[in-house]
């Protein structure tokens, strides 16, 4: 190998090392459950996230609760969290629901946040 390709092979490296470190964190939904709340017309969500990559930065996270029988959407809420390098966190949040029964959450994690 020359001293040519050698230079281009650690640039390249460096390259890609640079393209990973700048590509932003990849989040994951592990988890979503429901608690009652104690206010009345409110539900306690906790997602739990989890960064698959070694970027970090803000993740924008959409939680959509549903009535259980009905299957009908009776409250949304979008947030912003932080993810570190393959980093995991858990965030509660009390949501408003315009239901009375039982619900459903589901929730969906994206970088960039839009």
């Amino acid at each position: 190998m020359g001293a040519g390709q050698v230079t281009r092979a650690l640039l390249g490296a460096v390259a890609l090392a640079l393209l990973a470190g700048c590509a932003g964190p990849a989040p994951e939904v592990e988890s979503v459950r429901t608690e009652p709340s104690p206010r009345p017309q409110h539900v306690l969500v906790t997602v739990a996230l989890r960064n698959a990559s070694g970027g970090d930065g803000q993740v924008e996270v959409r939680v959509t609760l549903r009535e259980r029988v009905s299957g009908r959407v009776v409250g949304q809420e979008t947030f912003e969290v932080e993810l570190l390098p393959h980093g995991r966190v858990a965030v509660t949040r009390e949501i408003p629901v315009a239901a009375t029964g039982e619900v459903t959450a589901e929730a969906r994690a994206g970088y960039p946040p839009e």
